[in-house]
């Protein structure tokens, strides 16, 4: 009679003992503490390993607060203290200024080169050079018998001879300029001398204001 192996009278694994040992490893991951580890099980054989838990997952940064504001950066006034600084005052060119005469016109005192007498012009922007009067030339020291009147000008009173020359420094008020073109009339025919654009086209302008005619340097 042959003799049975004791494993074929142990007879398949019944319904019964796969769920103890279901039960089993459920107690054994309880017992090693909730979220401590992770219980893996094989089928058939009930074998279960712990596998160490992973890095804790960080949370989701929230809005950054606005930085609360240091105190050592509030601005300090001494008492009295401006809070914005007076501006400079600019410094004031030299100026030439004279006031509107009876007949509308201005008249201005000058002075040319090292003559001992002034002269007095008419303020006019018709004319295109400095115009002087043959008495006013030679107060000026101008020679006037030895000039060339070889120009034809046209005065208020009608034409007249006139002689190119060149003025040294003419002065009016604060202002003075040099080497300026001027022409010189024959005696009698010119009623007064003329500051024109010879001398006007060398200042930095000039303005209106309250009766006045104010001539700009620099």
């Amino acid at each position: 009679m042959a003799q049975q192996n004791p494993a074929s009278r142990a007879g398949p694994r019944t319904g019964g003992q796969t769920v103890m040992t279901l039960l089993l490893g459920v107690s054994v991951l309880a017992a090693a503490g909730s979220g401590a580890a992770a219980l893996l099980l094989t089928h058939g054989s009930g074998w279960f390993s712990l596998v160490p838990p992973g890095p804790a997952r960080p949370a989701a940064p929230g809005p950054a607060a606005a930085p609360a504001p240091s105190p050592a950066a509030a601005p300090t006034l001494a008492r009295g203290a401006a809070l914005v600084p007076p501006l400079p005052i600019p410094p004031q060119g030299r100026q030439a200024t004279a006031r509107r005469a009876a007949d509308g016109q201005y008249y201005f005192d000058t002075s040319i080169g090292g003559g001992s007498g002034g002269v007095r012009m008419m303020f006019d922007t018709g004319a295109s050079m400095v115009m002087l009067r043959a008495e006013d030339a030679a107060r000026a020291g101008i020679a006037v018998a030895g000039l060339d009147y070889s120009y034809m000008i046209r005065t208020a009173n009608g034409t007249a001879d006139a002689a190119l020359v060149t003025l040294d420094t003419l002065r009016v008020g604060e202002v003075t300029r040099w080497a300026i073109p001027a022409l010189v009339s024959r005696p009698g025919k010119l009623p007064v001398s003329l500051l024109g654009q010879s001398f006007m086209s060398k200042l930095s302008g000039y303005r209106f204001e309250r009766g006045e005619l104010v001539l700009l340097g620099d």
